[in-house]
């Protein structure tokens, strides 16, 4: 969903509550925020496997996964799709075919999140499972951004959330910030950020 940063900038508060939760419930099983949730994914097919249901877990996780790629895959490279025309990207070009390999990466993603979220009901009566950091994790979905990854910001660990901004620009927002101060191209990395300047008009009296 694209929005204007300062449409973006009313989220925050709602997404500073929602990362905050999202790690609170992550540090109920790592404190390693290398990869978390691929750190407690394991874990959680190491207690499947220990009660039985480590088939179960997988099938369901397969079996959602297989249900939503197709939708979310489309979905994200028809919105990505006019960047490489505006662009006049072609098609076997090395921009496109990277443009088409970080849409993929999109869309697998958010695609094996919302997986894992449906397959750890499988576990959640198991102790010490109760409480679901994927369902935490996915609910940035909801409101239409995409949560990142634990990078290093000023060599501070944060956590980062990125929102679709109109002409194809990804606002970057770090844990902690007030509003969002810097964006990039879709297709690139936060290292490629540059500041994000909103205009403001201030009408005569």
């Amino acid at each position: 969903m694209e929005r204007e940063a300062p449409e973006c900038n009313k989220l925050i508060p709602e997404v500073r509550n929602l990362v905050d939760d999202y790690i609170k419930t992550l540090e109920q099983y790592t404190f390693n925020f290398d990869n978390p949730l691929d750190i407690v994914w394991g874990r959680a097919e190491k207690a499947a496997k220990e009660n039985g249901r480590e088939d179960e877990l997988n099938n369901v996780w397969k079996k959602a996964f297989n249900e939503v790629w197709d939708i979310v895959n489309n979905s994200v490279w028809k919105a990505a799709w006019p960047a490489p025309v505006r662009n006049s990207w072609l098609e076997g070009s090395n921009e496109f075919n990277t443009a088409q390999v970080i849409a993929n990466r999109i869309s697998y993603g958010i695609v094996n999140n919302v997986a894992r979220e449906v397959a750890w009901y499988v576990i959640e009566d198991i102790k010490g499972f109760e409480n679901n950091p994927f369902e935490k994790h996915n609910k940035m979905y909801d409101i239409g951004v995409l949560p990142g990854e634990f990078r290093k910001v000023n060599h501070k660990r944060k956590f980062i959330v990125h929102f679709p901004l109109s002409d194809y620009k990804l606002g970057c927002w770090a844990e902690g910030d007030e509003y969002l101060y810097f964006q990039h191209d879709w297709h690139k990395d936060c290292s490629k950020i540059e500041p994000l300047i909103i205009s403001r008009r201030i009408e005569p009296e």
